[in-house]
């Protein structure tokens, strides 16, 4: 963040709009992602070639799905596959990497189940969940992106 300028590049680079402005404090103007109108695309790297200072380093998609940039954190007590007893497939089915699946118990129920480690932290699972207005589903984003 330091490098970030608030030019807004990347923000106008994203083809699902899931950059936008923060608008307060010392960070107005720099991109923050949201997953409520889209998610960060495996193969999209749009915003990391437009970046005139570097906050958004250039990379290739190949390096791009070996990056985690945030991880899904389930939301228990929101999820309707517990609050409605339903079988709810949308985060698994949405999920680019299979982190989110579903797996069964010994009485046939079923759960989400969520791997940090192969989790990228696209947002796909977060956009797609039917939960609203938060969803079930939410990615928190790390303070420095690892390999996956």
């Amino acid at each position: 963040m330091e490098h970030c300028t608030g030019c807004q590049l990347c923000v106008s680079a994203c083809p699902n709009q899931v950059l936008s402005a923060t608008g307060h404090g010392s960070n107005a103007l720099r991109p923050a992602m949201s997953f409520e109108r889209g998610f960060c695309r495996v193969n999209c790297v749009d915003c990391s070639l437009v970046c005139p200072t570097g906050a958004i380093r250039a990379i290739t998609p190949a390096q791009k799905s070996a990056i985690q940039i945030g991880r899904a954190v389930l939301d228990k007590e929101r999820c309707i596959i517990a609050t409605d007893k339903v079988e709810c497939t949308a985060c698994s089915r949405a999920c680019p990497t299979g982190a989110a699946a579903l797996v069964g118990n010994n009485n046939g129920a079923k759960r989400l189940a969520l791997d940090p480690e192969r989790c990228t932290g696209c947002g796909a699972c977060e956009y797609v969940c039917p939960v609203r207005p938060l969803a079930a589903v939410r990615v928190e984003g790390n303070l420095e992106h690892r390999r996956v």
